[in-house]
């Protein structure tokens, strides 16, 4: 009902990212404005565009991805608590009209139930990036177990001693930044903050963020600011790939896919040279770099079966049966 909907928690007013969400969401109220569901609705009696500003940041806080491209809310389910080590996870059994949760590991008695916000890819995130997600897009700064820990698997980068970086860019040498070498690896040491002093357990030094990670190009920063850039970057490629999902009419042509996997190798290419094979980011964009090379090689599949469909049944059943035969190889197919 519209009563309950209302009473889900929408963020508090004053903080950065509440304002940044009002606006979009204001943004996104305006351009619905003179939508012709909002014209024809039969009931709008009190959906003003301050109550629907605020169903926009609701949906943003609480909403769970539903049915491809929908996203729901539930009365239960915008109630339960955020870990980003969790042991339930959302699925949404389309057909019934409902969602549900599944326990992820053995539960005991007693012990609260909590999911990840982030959902399956903050598993494979390191606690920075993991933070700095939740905060921008739930305003909120995580303290779970897991982000107070100060071992960080994700966010391990080549250690400066055992692996110098030579010449003006201060990147890593290629059998390094791919570890087709043996890498020792500094670690983290400390919990995620400002400032992380890293540890190698092989020549034992000490270092800070801006000795891990220092920036290619001088003008700009290195260390955190320079980690935080790249991240940016693939959380757009993320959410391009999302958009792809959700059926967005952009992401059904060949060229833009392929513009996107010219994208997400540059941008792979840039991460291991600036910290290493381990780090969240590299590993990210390699499935990144997959998943579009399989998105591009259907399309192009679906695309050569309607083009023969259209000029005749005989050639529609020719490439269809190569289709069929060779899907576990669509690279090799020619039409």
């Amino acid at each position: 009902t519209r009563a309950a909907v209302l009473a889900m928690f929408e963020g508090e007013a004053g903080s950065p990212e509440f304002e940044e969400a009002d606006a979009d969401a204001n943004a996104e109220v305006m351009r619905c404005a003179n939508a012709r569901w909002r014209r024809t609705a039969r009931d709008v009696s009190g959906i003003t565009d301050r109550t629907l500003r605020r169903v926009c940041r609701i949906f943003q806080l609480n909403g769970y991805h539903f049915g491809g491209s929908h996203s729901a809310l539930f009365e239960a389910g915008a109630t339960m608590a955020h870990s980003c080590d969790p042991n339930v996870r959302f699925t949404s059994a389309r057909h019934a009209g409902h969602g549900c949760y599944v326990a992820l590991r053995a539960i005991k008695s007693g012990e609260s139930l909590c999911t990840s916000y982030l959902g399956s890819c903050g598993a494979n995130m390191s606690t920075p990036a993991r933070q700095r997600e939740l905060l921008s897009s739930k305003f909120f700064l995580c303290h779970c177990a897991r982000c107070r820990d100060p071992s960080d698997p994700w966010r391990e980068v080549p250690c400066p001693r055992c692996h110098p970086r030579a010449g003006g860019h201060h990147l890593l040498p290629d059998p390094v930044a791919f570890a087709t070498v043996r890498v020792h690896y500094a670690v983290p040491k400390t919990a995620s903050g400002h400032e992380t002093r890293w540890h190698c357990k092989r020549c034992s030094a000490t270092w800070c963020d801006d000795h891990v990670m220092p920036s290619p190009d001088a003008r700009s920063q290195g260390g955190r600011a320079w980690e935080g850039a790249l991240e940016q970057h693939v959380f757009g490629l993320d959410r391009q790939l999302a958009e792809h999902d959700a059926g967005a009419p952009s992401m059904d042509s060949e060229d833009s896919i392929a513009a996107l996997i010219r994208q997400a190798r540059d941008l792979h290419g840039l991460c291991a040279r600036s910290m290493g094979a381990r780090h969240w980011t590299t590993r990210r964009l390699s499935e990144m770099v997959g998943t579009f090379g399989h998105i591009f090689l259907d399309l192009v599949a679906i695309n050569a079966m309607t083009a023969s469909c259209e000029s005749g049944p005989r050639n529609c059943r020719r490439v269809c049966l190569r289709f069929t035969v060779g899907s576990d190889h669509l690279d090799a197919i020619a039409i």
